[in-house]
């Protein structure tokens, strides 16, 4: 009976600490988490010129070169300040948006080809606020 009283006592107190670290470890982990991605970068591509007397529009830009061919807009990608790429997403009709965490990013605008990928067409550098949106817009000169 005694021996039963001590298993018993034994058992409880395992699981009175067991709930404790457990307990615990949830604090621990909930300071721990990533902060809240609560800035928002909104942008487009702009074409503007063309014939007089001239218009703007959002559109995607191509380019031709000898020998690596043509290149069009396709792609942003957001690197941080060290450097390292945060995000990457396609144009949807010359157009993006991203939810980041607030603070200061690069963004650049990416242009794909038959034979070339990923070359940096544009870039800006922007500062992501908190519970704000950031627009970027990306210029092109059309002769």
């Amino acid at each position: 009976m005694r021996r039963l009283w001590i298993v018993r006592v034994a058992t409880v107190f395992t699981l009175a600490v067991g709930t404790l670290v457990v307990a615990l470890g949830g604090a621990a982990s909930s300071a721990a988490r990533r902060p809240s991605r609560n800035a928002t970068v909104s942008g487009y591509v702009q074409l503007c010129g063309g014939p007089a007397p001239g218009r703007c529009w959002k559109g995607k830009a191509g380019f031709c070169e000898q020998p690596q061919g043509c290149v069009t807009t396709s792609r942003v990608a957001v690197i941080d300040v060290r450097g390292r790429r945060v995000a990457t997403q396609r144009l949807h009709r010359a157009r993006f948006r991203f939810h980041l965490v607030p603070g200061h990013y690069t963004i650049e605008l990416l242009g794909d080809g038959k034979r070339v990928h990923g070359r940096v067409m544009q870039t800006k550098k922007i500062t992501a606020r908190a519970h704000r949106t950031t627009v970027v817009r990306f210029l092109f000169a059309v002769p």
